[in-house]
């Protein structure tokens, strides 16, 4: 985190770009985490462009791998495996460029709302606790930790109450 924090500091860096418009020009569409299992080389190929086009630091194929987002395909168990698979990918790229490339773990709303209203019938209601909220992006986070991220990329969070730390 230094050697990225030391480089921000000196220059502006370049992230990668969308990583579900290269994968539909792959052919593939649905959910993309299991992409990292099932289709390792489209999703290597996606990071090496990048690196190619320039990009200083290229962001994991892991929006949602979390439970709760896997849940919707039946794939909640899984969740921490695919974020490990998606950063250990985007680090085996960046480690082959020839030069300095970050890892961005990229982590999605779950689209579950802590402060939002899901039922409008029932205000008071949430389908997910905090605790269990933050029990998903941790075993996401610990995914992408073991699959070697350099940092941590919260993306189109919505609601604010789910970034909110533990």
């Amino acid at each position: 985190m230094d050697g990225l924090k030391q480089a921000l500091a000196g220059r502006i860096l370049i992230l990668d770009g969308a990583m579900g418009t290269m994968l539909q020009r792959h052919g593939l569409s649905g959910d993309s985490e299991p992409f990292n299992i099932s289709h390792p080389d489209i999703i290597r190929d996606i990071h090496r462009a990048y690196i190619d086009a320039g990009a200083d630091i290229i962001s994991t194929n892991t929006f949602g791998a979390n439970r709760i987002s896997q849940a919707d395909y039946g794939l909640s168990d899984r969740a921490q495996e695919f974020a490990r698979a998606g950063a250990a990918l985007a680090r085996e790229q960046a480690d082959a460029a020839p030069r300095k490339v970050w890892v961005a773990g990229s982590i999605g709303p779950s689209g579950k709302s802590l402060t939002l209203p899901q039922d409008l019938s029932n205000p008071a209601w949430r389908p997910f606790s905090f605790d269990e909220m933050a029990a998903a992006y941790a075993e996401q986070i610990r995914g992408l930790v073991a699959g070697g991220v350099d940092a941590l990329l919260l993306e189109t969070c919505f609601d604010a109450l789910n970034t909110r730390p533990q």
